[in-house]
């Protein structure tokens, strides 16, 4: 599959990336309906889908949930603030490894001394 991309034109590249960001973005629906449920099960599920999505787009799930990220983490239910603790590491361990981040963080360490 790799060998498959790499012999693809840039053009090809990019529709494959515009694709799986919409099948990531479908793939969230679910969680973002109910992530704040009153069910349990569904808060937990909702979160180990986001833990998932983490490992591919790491920057839609921080998009997604930086701004919920007091209420998922004031969850009463163990098993929500443990999921909630692995999809934020996943993502933001997952974004600092990103070209973009690193060359961002040597332009403010440059600027700033």
């Amino acid at each position: 599959m790799v060998q498959f991309i790499k012999d693809q034109p840039q053009q090809d590249i990019n529709l494959l990336n515009s694709e799986v960001f919409g099948l990531i973005a479908y793939f969230l629906l679910f969680p973002n309906q109910n992530l704040f449920a009153v069910a349990t099960n569904l808060r937990t599920v909702s979160l180990a889908i986001y833990s998932h999505a983490a490992d591919l787009k790491p920057d839609v799930v921080l998009n997604s949930l930086i701004n919920n990220f007091d209420a998922v983490s004031k969850n009463q239910w163990w098993e929500c603030k443990c999921l909630a603790i692995i999809v934020f590491s996943k993502a933001i361990l997952s974004y600092r490894q990103n070209q973009s981040f690193l060359r961002f963080s040597v332009y403010v360490q440059q600027k700033c001394g």
